[in-house]
């Protein structure tokens, strides 16, 4: 029985054989399988001989973009006061000049055209007891920030029409000011009072053509130069105007009738007391004299001290009888 089983066994092989068809069979079939399937194909294949590396990737070129050329507005200059007290703001084609007098020290402000835009004064001993004709108000105010008046008002710049006896002599009046002030325009200053002194900054400018007695019709023009971009240029550089309070020189000082200048020997509370001893207890001695036991003031005749200009004599000069050196002068306020 078993050598017929054999020998079909062996006529079943050598039939498949003969069919062409390899029997599989354990793991040699398992390897067999794997090389010849498509991805260990790929895996192992080598690259072909020549082949190009494969491409890099590239970032396309910025397109290119034209720009423009922005010219920055010219910056203002700052004009400083010599001993930093006081400073404002002016264009870079301006310029600011100087002078000194017995009126004080002036700074004019003069554009590119060399006409003058405003005049600042500082540390002005006293305001003209002068009689100035007031203006016509146009309504114009401008703040100015950076200085105060002497029980801390508020400072504006004020434009007015002046009027004139003659055609042609009508001008627009600009100043700075207090609200509470009395002053005429053409007069108006502020008063520094730990400094002992004035200060103003305004100017003018004729006004067209216009007959004497023309009240509307200088209204008309004056509000028509203070809207101008004429006068806004001008009003800010005098409304940038600032004081600054720790620097301020002491020249003088306040009391309730007098500013009081050059003190010597004595402080400005005793200058103080000492005219008021004065002019409460003193004897006349003389013309335009009064004395004490130890002073003697001399006051200026009342037309002169009327019509004196801010930088002319003193209403009153005091001095010690047995040292002249110690001594004082003193203007109305």
């Amino acid at each position: 029985m078993r050598s017929i089983v054999a020998a079909a066994g062996t006529a079943l092989i050598l039939l498949l054989t003969a069919c062409g068809n390899t029997p599989i069979s354990g793991p040699a079939s398992l390897e067999t399988a794997a090389e010849n399937s498509p991805s260990a194909s790929i895996s192992s294949s080598p690259e072909p001989s020549g082949s190009s590396p494969p491409a890099t990737p590239t970032t396309p070129a910025p397109t290119a973009t034209s720009t423009s050329t922005v010219t920055p507005a010219p910056v203002d200059l700052v004009y400083a006061t010599p001993d930093g007290s006081l400073s404002f703001s002016y264009p870079p084609n301006w310029r600011v000049t100087t002078k000194s007098s017995g009126d004080g020290d002036d700074y004019v402000i003069q554009d590119e055209s060399g006409a003058t835009r405003a005049t600042l004064k500082d540390k002005v001993p006293g305001v003209a007891d002068r009689t100035v004709s007031g203006g016509i108000d146009t309504g114009f105010r401008a703040s100015v920030p950076g200085v105060k008046g002497p029980d801390g008002e508020n400072v504006e710049l004020v434009v007015q029409g002046s009027s004139g006896q003659e055609s042609g002599a009508q001008t627009a009046l600009y100043a700075i000011t207090t609200p509470s002030s009395s002053q005429p325009l053409g007069n108006a200053s502020v008063e520094v009072r730990h400094g002992g002194y004035y200060l103003q900054f305004g100017g003018s400018v004729p006004l067209k053509q216009l007959r004497p007695g023309d009240q509307q019709g200088l209204l008309k023009a004056a509000k028509e130069f203070s809207a101008s971009p004429e006068f806004q240029q001008t009003a800010k550089v005098i409304t940038s105007l600032k004081l600054t309070a720790d620097k301020v020189v002491q020249v003088g000082c306040f009391g309730f009738r007098y500013r009081y200048e050059k003190i010597s020997g004595l402080s400005c509370s005793e200058a103080i007391l000492i005219l008021d001893r004065v002019e409460k207890t003193g004897t006349a001695n003389g013309a335009g004299n009064r004395e004490t036991l130890d002073y003697l003031c001399s006051y200026a005749a009342a037309t002169a001290a009327a019509t004196a200009k801010q930088d002319g004599p003193p209403d009153v000069s005091c001095h010690k009888k047995s040292n002249k050196t110690v001594g004082f002068d003193a203007r109305k306020k």
